[in-house]
């Protein structure tokens, strides 16, 4: 079938109680390896089973009916087919999604195509590179390189290409984790010392706001862009990694005084965001004054401290839009804008969307 009578409109759903089985109804026709490998186009794999979409936390209830409807999962993900003419780049983008496993719930999610499953008792080894990140939970992670080792809320595992692995998470917890996968000449020169290295591939991101806006919004646009080329996604991918790299340096040994003083004030502000920040005050924790705390900030980051709140205001409202069944209320309130009318304003001005449209 033409690859242009195979495009479809997908919209999430992601309110509680509605289904998504018309999805399936539209590839039940054709086979999944058939679509893989002859398709010289963007495809989606989206597969959500159950009836609640929520990136929230789910927690175990002593009622069986609760814990039959948390063990269900949460999938969203996407593979490309990439051109005969993409590996030329020297770096192509293949796939990138989220899964959510609620405690108790069953590991891995299913509708993985070949090679992509993960069986614990086997491993697994791709033929690509991939970033992935636990935003909830916790679990197991072990690769030919490295020890067996906890991973948890914050990490990101480094997974190198032709190296056996695996990993799951605790049934206790559960756990969300986001990926992308890639391949080509600049990340095999990329994932390797003095970048990268596979006896190190757990790294601590949860404070490095720069690296996680890029990583979420890189996977949001490419499940909600199904016609957008392949080699324009694959350009964000070195920024992406550039930020990583630069969070791995400054953490691990450390920067100068007035680099490491703005990097802690951005840890702060990343961490704090749902409350009314007093930046004076945060100065005067960092031991410098306001008015040279504002110099610093905008020479290091390009923008002023309390535009750089508002953006990570901005984009973990955006995520929770997209990504929740929150309302835009509870949203507003969830990501420090106080008055909901301010955080459509101020919101819309910045995305020319408003909150409502954006989740429509």
């Amino acid at each position: 079938m033409a690859t242009s009578q195979l495009m479809i409109n997908f919209t999430f759903f992601l309110r509680i109680n509605i289904t998504i089985v018309n999805i399936i109804d539209y590839l039940k026709n054709y086979s999944m390896d058939r679509l893989i490998q002859k398709m010289h186009n963007l495809i989606i794999v989206i597969h959500a089973q159950n009836k609640r979409s929520s990136l929230q936390k789910s927690y175990p209830s002593k009622n069986n009916g609760d814990i039959a409807k948390k063990k269900t999962q949460t999938k969203t993900f996407r593979y490309i087919v990439t051109k005969p003419e993409d590996p030329n780049w020297g770096l192509t983008l293949h796939t990138a999604g989220f899964a959510q496993t609620p405690p108790m719930g069953t590991y891995p999610p299913s509708e993985h195509p070949h090679p992509y499953n993960l069986l614990w008792n086997r491993g697994r080894i791709l033929k690509e590179f991939q970033l992935v990140y636990i935003d909830e939970g916790s679990g197991i992670f072990e690769s030919k390189d490295s020890k067996k080792q906890t991973v948890k809320s914050g990490d990101l595992i480094l997974i190198f290409k032709n190296q056996w692995h695996r990993y799951k998470p605790h049934q206790k917890t559960g756990w969300n984790e986001y990926w992308i996968g890639f391949q080509g000449e600049i990340a095999e020169r990329l994932f390797c010392p003095p970048f990268f290295s596979q006896r190190f591939p757990v790294i601590k991101v949860k404070k490095a706001w720069e690296f996680l806006s890029e990583f979420l919004n890189l996977i949001q646009e490419m499940i909600e862009s199904p016609n957008i080329e392949g080699y324009i996604l694959t350009a964000k991918i070195i920024p992406l990694l550039a930020h990583l790299h630069h969070w791995k340096n400054h953490t691990y040994q450390g920067g100068s005084r007035i680099h490491c003083d703005i990097e802690e004030a951005k840890v702060y502000l990343s961490q704090n965001y749902k409350k009314k920040i007093n930046f004076p005050s945060l100065a005067t924790k960092l031991g410098i004054s306001y008015t040279k705390f504002r110099r610093n900030f905008r020479e290091q980051t390009g923008i002023p401290p309390n535009q750089y709140l508002q953006q990570i205001r901005h984009e973990q409202a955006r995520r929770l839009l997209c990504y929740s069944d929150k309302s835009i209320q509870d949203i507003a309130t969830d990501t420090g804008f106080h008055s909901p009318y301010y955080f459509s304003r101020s919101f819309k001005k910045r995305y020319s969307k408003s909150p409502s449209r954006l989740r429509k």
